[in-house]
């Protein structure tokens, strides 16, 4: 579902992604251009959607997730 929102500029460029995510509505209000964003570019999401603490932010399009699990150790048992 596509959808084509007025801006400053003419219409912006906006999709709904499905899968429960909301679009932000700094995607449909803001005036950032990015062609890697799902909800303003041409990527649509795939696979596995990861859940977790944010660690990190410091590389350029990417964070370093903190997922927390359980790890079977026989000799504990």
């Amino acid at each position: 579902k596509d959808k084509k929102a007025p801006g400053k500029s003419g219409h912006r460029y906006w999709k709904n992604v499905g899968l429960g995510f909301k679009t932000p509505k700094e995607a449909i209000e803001g005036n950032y251009v990015d062609k890697k964003c799902p909800f303003t570019g041409n990527v649509s999401i795939r696979g596995r959607i990861l859940q977790g603490v944010v660690k990190s932010t410091k590389m350029n399009r990417t964070i370093v997730i903190r997922r927390d699990y359980l790890h079977y150790i026989k000799k504990y048992a």
